[in-house]
């Protein structure tokens, strides 16, 4: 599994995400961002788009990206974080 190399794009993520967040601190989108991209990284493998090791990494890398986004996505809808 690519766990350490999710958790490295989906900080990174979250800290984009920091710019559609004007408020708060930066560590809640980090740290939203990392376990929504091993998050996406797991449900990618177990739904069968690539297997872990093998020639599937762009959709390993994809999966963890799309959970990123979801989770930091869901944490402002919910919040109600203005720029959203």
């Amino acid at each position: 599994m690519n766990i350490p190399l999710w958790i490295i794009i989906g900080a990174v993520i979250g800290g984009l995400a920091k710019f559609v967040m004007p408020r708060g601190g930066i560590v809640v989108p980090i740290i939203l961002g990392a376990v929504g991209s091993v998050a996406g990284g797991i449900a990618g493998q177990y739904a069968g788009f690539y297997e872990p090791g093998g020639p599937g990494m762009a959709a390993g890398l994809m999966t963890a990206v799309m959970g990123a986004f979801t989770l930091v996505g869901a944490y402002v809808t919910m919040t109600g974080q203005p720029g959203a």
